[in-house]
């Protein structure tokens, strides 16, 4: 297929920082270029850190004139709204693209905003600021001395003190729990190896089995807190499934294809290392941000953004990130709530969301897939391993561009896709003997179609769900939320995996549930989920009806 060649360029682009009505930030965006007449262009703008820069910046789509000097976004400002759909921070450094509608010509340059534009400054004050008691001296004729302490307010302190989520997560078990799973793969493998009887095989898959489940859960939420930005948070998170594909993967190849008294030590040897270097990692920031602990805040911030010198220590992006996080614990104490109904809608949606993708049948079809294909296929263990390894393809898929991609769109296609082909497996096992008469036909068709259902499910369907969660919600309600779902599915998915060869008989009730959540999920994320890639709750709020178009939300730096 030949890909349409550029007809010009993008020569030059220029940015600058305004300041519409003294109250506004607004960026004057210029370029000039040897493209022809009628093109239309769009004019994207990405903050760098989108952690320490929360808000949306604003772009621009389907210009379908190339302005004579310069644009400004946002074009057409309210001075009536209190917080804006879109709108640029002080202190932050922004992505500026101007590419064509067709996406073959683009051109792209960093703009930073300043603290200070056309003398009007950034502050952190909020509605009720904490005491400040001032003492003054004059030392000598040409010297002052002066010696200030910062008191909270006590109406402050009461609001902090009884917030849910505050008391929820006063202390951080992530890095706990991971280091507690750990050493339970370790006594499984152990039990695995030693063992003499049936209660030494049943000890280590409850070992096992806790230490996959909670690390499953916990790395989702330690990741969002440890990443620098939203969209890195993301890739992360497609980067896990990857793992987690290649661990499955791997572990076919060991146990098919190793000698089964080594498949014990290689594991138990794997476990070991990781629970020995886990416990170097620090704390997450946000860990030492919600304590108040500045000193292991500081210490935390530079050992996950590389930073190791004493010189390195006055990087402006540390600097900026260090002191986001200070304004935050101000701005956590009088920060106005989200809307109830919003919360308690995507409450739902995000329970039942992360419920369904753990019913997908992904691990049940990986333990009985000889049972699901019959006498399709190849031999048992090659099966097994093109499965995985389908799995694989689509995790990394998933990984290369599942994070530019819009998040509702990517979760609705790629559940709606699986659930096809576990409709078309479930048919072609009804129907299929009567249909197809063909050796090829019975013998490949259940194969392709169930490594077709598990690419989809790892491309988009199963890491959407904690992407999509902690993105709708904010940090600590999703972190609270996406355990206990977790924690149901996996009870239901453990009673799914143990109770099939009592339903054998009825194999194809399992690919009927299986189709049924898929689909659930790909209707429940086109109308009730909202778009959250690069915007703000306010905009989010907005879009679903829960806010007036003319009203303003107050900043919430958790979504």
């Amino acid at each position: 297929m030949n890909q349409q060649k550029p007809m010009g360029e993008i020569t030059t682009l220029s940015t600058n920082v305004t300041l519409y009505m003294k109250k506004i930030l607004r960026l004057q965006v210029g370029w000039q270029d040897n493209l022809p007449n009628g093109t239309t262009y769009n004019v994207l703008v990405s903050a760098v850190n989108s952690t320490r820069c929360p808000d949306a910046p604003c772009s621009e789509y389907t210009i379908k004139q190339k302005p004579r000097k310069f644009i400004y976004l946002p074009q057409n400002p309210n001075l009536n709204v209190e917080s804006l759909d879109c709108n640029y921070m002080f202190g932050c450094q922004y992505i500026v693209t101007v590419e064509t509608s067709n996406l073959l010509v683009r051109r792209s340059m960093n703009v930073f905003v300043p603290h200070c534009v056309e003398n009007k400054c950034s502050c952190q004050l909020t509605s009720m600021p904490p005491k400040v008691q001032a003492i003054a001296k004059m030392s000598t004729n040409d010297s002052i001395s002066i010696r200030f302490n910062i008191y909270p307010s006590e109406q402050l302190r009461k609001q902090h003190d009884q917030q849910p989520e505050h008391v929820l997560q006063a202390y951080s078990l992530q890095l706990s729990v991971l280091l507690i799973s750990g050493v339970l793969q370790i006594l499984g493998w152990f039990c695995i190896h030693f063992g003499n009887s049936l209660w030494h095989i049943y000890a280590s898959r409850i070992f096992g089995g806790v230490s996959a489940g909670g690390a499953f859960v916990v790395l989702p939420i330690f990741i969002n807190e440890i990443a620098e930005s939203r969209d890195k948070a993301a890739r992360l998170t497609f980067t896990i499934e990857l793992w987690r594909t290649l661990g499955i993967l791997f572990g076919f190849l060991l146990g098919f294809y190793v000698p089964y008294g080594l498949v014990n030590i290689v594991g138990c040897l794997l476990s070991c290392v990781f629970s020995l270097l886990f416990p170097f990692v620090q704390e997450s920031p946000h860990h030492y941000a919600r304590q108040g602990n500045v000193s292991g805040l500081e210490k935390s911030l530079r050992w996950y953004r590389g930073i190791r010198d004493m010189d390195e220590r006055e990087k402006p992006e540390y600097l900026s990130e260090l002191s986001e996080f200070k304004a935050a614990q101000a701005q956590h104490m009088v920060h106005s709530p989200l809307s109830h109904g919003y919360v308690v809608r995507l409450i739902c949606v995000s329970f039942l969301l992360t419920i369904c993708a753990k019913l997908s049948g992904v691990f049940v079809e990986l333990n009985y897939a000889a049972d699901f294909l019959g006498r399709a296929g190849l031999s048992i263990e090659l099966n097994y391993v093109l499965l995985a390894l389908s799995q694989c393809l689509g995790a990394l898929l998933a990984r290369l561009i599942g994070p530019r991609l819009p998040r509702k769109l990517l979760l609705c296609l790629s559940s709606l896709l699986s659930a096809a082909a576990v409709i078309a497996l479930a048919i072609f096992k009804l129907y299929g003997a009567q249909w197809l008469h063909t050796d090829w036909s019975n013998r490949y068709i259940p194969m392709i179609l169930l490594a077709t259902q598990l690419f989809f499910v790892s491309f988009g369907l199963y890491p959407l769900a904690a992407v999509v969660s902690s993105e709708v919600l904010p940090t600590k309600l999703h972190d609270v939320l996406y355990s206990l779902a977790s924690s149901l599915a996996w009870l239901l998915l453990f009673g799914m995996i143990e109770g099939f060869n009592a339903v054998k008989s009825t194999l194809l009730l399992y690919l009927w549930v299986f189709a049924a959540a898929s689909i659930f999920v790909g209707l429940i994320s086109l109308p009730l989920l909202p778009e959250t890639r690069n915007r703000r709750a306010s905009a989010v709020q907005r879009e679903l009806g829960f806010v007036p178009a003319d009203v303003g939300v107050a900043k919430v730096g958790y979504f």
